[in-house]
């Protein structure tokens, strides 16, 4: 909670002030620091005393605290705020600005800014080990890339007045106060720029995951459409293999009934004309035309759904119902329910009603010849 605060460009003792007089609760405090802009007002004892700290910290902060006193007048006194060290804890709880503060309420210090060489207004963060090195509050939070990482720094927000030190006039404080608010101006205008650039940034990287988005799915349809077109072309070729094969089949059994047809012709004409002529004198007769079989059985062949056949031998007189009953109790292609009789050379499909009334023979199901 406290980070998301100094996140915000508030400073520490603001954050920790603000979260504890309103239950902990960031808006709150965020709506408190936005009514409450004056630094000076921070009872920093208050938040000294809530932070967990060792024997360690708090005898050099009371050292520090006996030292600079010597050197302070009646009226002023140094009010150290915290100890900062190089460890993980200070780093993460500094701030990095106070540009939502009101900068006329902020304590201009007789001293500058070691890095920025500006006069410090805020917090003088002070280094503990040197006699001389300070950081405003806005450099302070890159201490260990400017200073030695192991020194500590003490926070004041109140002036340091040494006797023999000038009071600082109206015109340096106004001065002072005045740089500081070009130096907030400029942040603001730096995290405005940052921000429009992220978002820029943001918006290019989603119209870039659009365009990905939208060019996958066409690459998706374009392959499904191929892969549909080369499915019909298949079911296509492989109709066309079966009527090929059925056609074939169908000019086998015609030359097969051909070839016995011609056999049986010339032992039926020796027998005629021998019967025929009785004497010499007699006209010769015509040779008789060949007599048309009556064929009582055929057999059929069944093409099932999976491409495998079946046979079987049925009688002339039988109905296509004999042969749908004889399908469902042989069929081998693992499927079962109701289905449809159907002829390829015409091409017919009997129906369910037909089945019971028309017989192989009227379906001209029996052999030719």
């Amino acid at each position: 909670m406290e980070g998301e605060l100094v996140g915000m460009g508030f400073t520490n003792l603001q954050a920790q002030k603000a979260l504890a007089a309103n239950n902990n609760d960031v808006q709150a405090a965020l709506n408190w620091l936005l009514d409450h802009p004056n630094l000076q007002s921070l009872d920093t004892s208050t938040i000294l005393k809530s932070e967990p700290t060792n024997k360690v910290e708090q005898s050099d902060a009371m050292e520090v605290d006996s030292n600079t006193s010597v050197n302070q007048t009646p009226n002023q006194s140094t009010q150290p705020s915290s100890t900062a060290s190089g460890s993980a804890n200070t780093d993460a709880s500094t701030t990095n600005s106070t540009e939502n503060v009101d900068t006329s309420q902020l304590t201009v210090h007789r001293a500058h800014c070691d890095k920025c060489r500006e006069q410090i207004v805020g917090i003088r963060h002070k280094c503990k080990e040197c006699k001389d090195y300070d950081l405003c509050d806005q450099c302070f939070p890159m201490r260990m890339v400017y200073h030695d990482a192991d020194h500590e720094f003490q926070d004041h927000v109140t002036d340091i007045v040494l006797p023999e030190e000038k009071p600082l006039t109206e015109e340096q404080i106004a001065e002072a106060r005045r740089k500081l608010d070009q130096k907030l101006v400029a942040i603001r205008k730096r995290k405005k720029e940052d921000e429009e650039a992220r978002d820029k940034e943001r918006e290019l990287q989603r119209r870039k995951s659009g365009k990905e988005a939208a060019e996958a799915k066409k690459k998706w349809e374009e392959t499904q459409l191929k892969l549909a077109a080369d499915e019909k072309r298949r079911e296509k070729a492989e109709e066309a293999k079966a009527k090929a094969a059925i056609r074939e089949k169908i000019a086998r059994q015609k030359q097969e009934r051909a070839a016995k047809f011609n056999t049986n012709a010339p032992a039926n004409s020796t027998t005629t004309t021998t019967t025929a002529t009785p004497t010499a004198t007699a006209p010769a007769a015509a040779p008789p035309s060949q007599p048309k079989v009556e064929h009582t059985t055929c057999e059929l062949q069944v093409r099932l759904t999976d491409g495998s056949t079946i046979k079987n031998t049925f009688q002339a007189t039988d109905t296509l119902r004999v042969v749908y009953n004889w399908v469902a109790s042989s069929r081998t292609d693992g499927k079962f329910g109701p289905f449809n009789l159907m002829t390829a050379f015409p091409r017919k499909t009997y129906t369910s009603a037909q089945l019971d009334s028309v017989t192989l023979k009227a379906a001209d199901l029996l052999p030719r010849g």
